[in-house]
This record gives C-alpha cells, structure tokens and sequence, in this order.
C-alpha cells in the first residue's frame, strides 16, 4: 500500500514538473551524475528494463509516456551497489507495453530527473521488422563510434535509414578481460554516446541490446563483469537441464515478430562440457517449443571460418577440439531443428556461408553430394561477424592446394578447397557466381575499390517469408548482400 501511495505522490510531482521539452540528457549534475547512461534490456514485447547507474545510491523511477507527454507507467527502480566500480546500478522493469509501439521515458532519482523524453521502441509483434549484429567491437575507439554513428543514421524525417528493433552482440564486447571498468568505457559509453556527447545516437537508449559471452568476457571469474552489466531472460529448466543460479545471463531466448532468437555460450565447451551437454539439452528443448516460422542462433566461437580461430588445414586447425565438438554437436542439432541463419564472431573478419550442412562425423564435416558440391537442401546460413574489432588486419588462412596430398584429401572433406563454403556475390553483375567472386576475401571487399573498410556491421531485415541481409562497413556501404525464401 505504501508503495502504491509513493508512486501516486511521484506521478502528482511529475505532472507538476511537467515539460515537453525535446530529448534531454543532463550530464553534470554533481552527486546526481549519471556514470551509466540508460540502457534498455527485455525478454518479451509487453515489457522493458531501463538500467542506468550513478554515484550515490537513492531513489529512482521510470516514467513510461506517450509520444504526446501523457504520462501511461511508473514504476520504481531496483538499487544495487557494484563494488567493483564503486557506484550504484538501477534497473526498473515496465509492464503491460503495448508490442511494436513507440514511446518516451524520463529518469528520476531524489527528485532530480537525471534524463527527459528519451523514444524507444518495444519489440515487434508484426511479421516485417529488423535487426543489428555486432561483434567483436570491445576496444575504446573511433572506429566503434562511426559504426555506431552509421546505426543510428536517419532520413530527413528522423527516422532511422535501416529501422531495427533490437541489436545484438556476439561478443568479446570489453577487451581485454570483460571487467567491469572494461565494459563501461568500451561498451556502454561508446554505445550510449556517453563518450562523444551524443546521446541521441545511442543504440541502446532507444533500443534493446541483447549481449553474447565471448572468451574475453571470461577472463573474469564465471564472467561476473558481463553478468553484472545485463540483465538477460533466465533459461528455464527443461528435460535434461536443470537451471542454476551460474547460468544466468549465459544463455537464453526471446521472440520478435515472426521470429525465434536463441543465445548461446559456446565458451561453456572449454569451462565445463558436462554443463555443455546440459546447454545442449535446453537449446533442443526451446527450439522444439518455437511454433516461430524464422529461427536464428547467436553465439561467438567460430567453428566455421578461415581466420585463425576456425581454420582447417588437416592439422593445424585453429581451436580445434572444441570447433570439432561445436560442429558436430551443436551445428547439427540446429539443422535437425529448423535453424535457419547463425551468426557468430572470435575472428576478426566478415564471412557468409552458402546453405550448407554438417555431418555428425569426428570433424562435423560438410555434406556433401557424390560430385562434393555442397548439399545445401534445408542447410544454414553461417555469418562470421567477428569484424568490429578496430586495427587489427587478421587475415584469411590460404589452404592447401597441393592437389592429392593427405592433407589435402582431409581439407577437402572438412571445408573444401579455394573456400568453396564461402558465399559469392555477382560483382561484375553479369549474373553469373564465378568461383573468384567472394562476397568477401581477406577480410576486405576487394571486388569494390570503394568499399577498403574492414571493419563493421550486419543489418537483417525480415518481411514476412522473405530475409534480406546487408554487411555495411563503418563508412555506411555495403560489403556483402543477400537473400534467403524462408520454404519450410
């Protein structure tokens, strides 16, 4: 009852103080400063978490308005003390959203509104709608900031050029180690415009982020930084998997529009494989559940790539254990369950696979037919998007082209020779897919002169039956495009 008289007394004040002032974002407010801009999270279209942090600890709230100002929700922020940085983090959690809607919030703590009129937009209940990938973005630079910048660009009535509804990250966010200090300078003040002062390009103000554990976000212990920053859907126990406290934030789903999201840890097959099979197990269960037509799975090693974490050579094969395990195991049980595309980062370039298959052999080899052309019949799209990482010129790995060789024959099986597994692009437009026109090759678009950039991002826009796919670069043009006819 208290509770219920408190938030009446903050909405009386509210309306007393209230101003339609465009988006207002105060930066010096002494004790009251923000050291977290606000950052949206959720699990379902009907709700929102709005995170935010600052010095002292106090009383917060979130007020939820119409576009017009009417105030529609109030609801009171959870305090919690991070000693690792010494401040203190709020969360508020809205309900009874209405699904693909637009609004505003403000910010109050102590009385002192720490942020005014800021949009956002609830996830998608409609079957035409998008979506970022980011990867591997996890250093403080200006790089990550154009990147951004090119996210968030808008037309002439301000509405976003490529209109997402959610973004996500398949990890490695904060280098070196994923500590909290880590996180806050690389990702959350580099995607809020916190560090540029320019908090209307923020990516995840206005809209939800879903994050990815990557191998540098465990070298904390159990990965307690990452865990701490996002507040993620919890995975719910299943047949073979029994939920504990450890999983939250390592795996998990959600649904937008006509489409299933599942978020997976693949770090779990170096720290524990029996909590894997347990993974594993909880991954089948959710996808069998899914009646959504579009199913995609997100996670950040790169167990099917030529850079240096994935490539194949016969015997020198990047992380090879567990890109073995990870291929026959949880590759295969995405294609037995109507996976459609998977995304994933770890090396520092942009790839795409055509529609292709795993064999549930020692290597989890491509299938292939008796000519070994690639059996792409109900296959899955693979997109490395591990190429957000500023400054660092990985290169592709050359494979062997000794013809007949032993190691030759064995590459051959596993990947294939000159990259047959790597989607092509018509280049010179003459409509026809020869065997040098990668959409991609070294990392860099070498097939358009203007396109020199090796860094930046996927935007996937779904309509309906049909997918389009777009890798931009930090500059804003496209590095790679393409089109999947969802027919099962």
């Amino acid at each position: 009852m208290k509770r219920i008289k408190y938030i009446g007394l903050l909405i009386s004040f509210f309306l007393s103080h209230i101003s339609y002032a465009q988006f207002e974002l105060p930066t010096s407010l002494g004790e009251y400063e923000l050291i977290r801009y606000p950052f949206l999270q959720t699990e379902r279209a009907s709700m929102m978490k709005f995170s935010w942090a600052t010095r002292t600890k106090g009383s917060g709230i979130v007020f939820v308005k119409s576009r017009d100002g009417k105030v529609l929700n109030a609801s009171i922020a959870e305090c919690s003390y991070n000693p690792s940085m010494g401040v203190f983090q709020f969360i508020s959690v809205v309900t009874g959203l209405k699904e693909n809607e637009r609004y505003v919030y403000d910010i109050l703590k102590d009385d002192v509104f720490l942020a005014k009129n800021i949009p956002f937009k609830t996830l998608s209940d409609t079957p035409k709608f998008g979506f970022v990938v980011i990867g591997d973005t996890g250093l403080d630079s200006e790089t990550i900031i154009n990147m951004r910048n090119r996210i968030m660009a808008r037309d002439d009535n301000n509405e976003l050029i490529h209109p997402f509804d959610f973004s996500i990250g398949v990890g490695d966010l904060a280098y070196d180690n994923g500590s909290d200090s880590e996180f806050d300078v690389a990702f959350f003040r580099q995607f809020s415009g916190q560090s540029d002062g320019a908090p209307k390009n923020s990516m995840i103000s206005s809209r939800p982020f879903f994050p990815v554990l990557g191998n540098h976000e465990y070298r904390t212990e159990n990965a307690i930084g990452f865990r701490r920053a996002f507040n993620v859907p919890v995975p719910h126990s299943s047949e073979g998997y029994a939920f504990d406290l450890t999983d939250e934030g390592r795996f998990y789903s959600f649904d937008n529009g006509n489409a299933h999201f599942i978020v997976v840890d693949t770090e779990v097959w170096g720290e524990n494989r029996s909590r894997a099979t347990e993974m594993l197990a909880w991954v089948k269960n959710d996808l069998e559940e899914s009646s959504k037509p579009w199913k995609f799975i997100f996670y950040h090693r790169s167990p099917l790539s030529f850079g240096i974490h994935g490539f194949n050579t016969g015997e020198d094969w990047g992380e090879m254990d567990d890109n073995r395990t990870i291929r026959n195991s949880l590759m295969t049980l995405c294609q037995d369950n109507g996976v459609n595309m998977v995304f994933y980062g770890h090396d520092h370039m942009y790839q795409r696979s055509v529609l292709l298959k795993i064999n549930r052999d020692e290597d989890g080899s491509i299938v292939r037919n008796s000519d070994l052309s690639i059996a792409s019949e109900n296959g899955i799209v693979y997109v490395g998007n591990g190429w957000g990482k500023p400054g660092d010129e990985e290169p592709m790995r050359t494979p062997i082209t000794r013809s007949g060789s032993r190691k030759w024959k064995r590459q051959q099986k596993i990947t294939g020779i000159g990259f047959d597994w790597l989607a092509r692009c018509d280049h010179d437009g003459d409509g026809v897919f020869e065997t040098d026109e990668y959409a991609m090759v070294d990392g860099e678009a070498k097939y358009n002169t203007r396109l020199s950039s090796r860094r930046g991002y996927v935007y996937i826009e779904i309509d309906g039956t049909e997918l389009k796919g777009y890798a931009f670069t930090t500059h804003g043009e496209i590095a790679d495009y393409w089109t999947i006819q969802l027919n099962r």
